[in-house]
């Protein structure tokens, strides 16, 4: 068992499973600017260009 099935299954035995809480932070203009221009995981990641 690698060290990434042994931390989750050690999370998982927890009485509590750890869930994020709500995270309303700041968000940079480069992190805006890039949520904009990003296309999705499952397609790559790539950034989009406008024209």
């Amino acid at each position: 068992m690698n060290s990434l099935e042994a931390r989750r299954v050690a999370e998982e035995k927890r009485d509590k499973p750890y869930t994020p809480t709500d995270r309303q932070g700041p968000v940079s203009a480069a992190l805006r600017a890039y949520a904009s221009m990003a296309a999705s995981a499952s397609d790559g990641a790539y950034r989009r260009v406008p024209e």
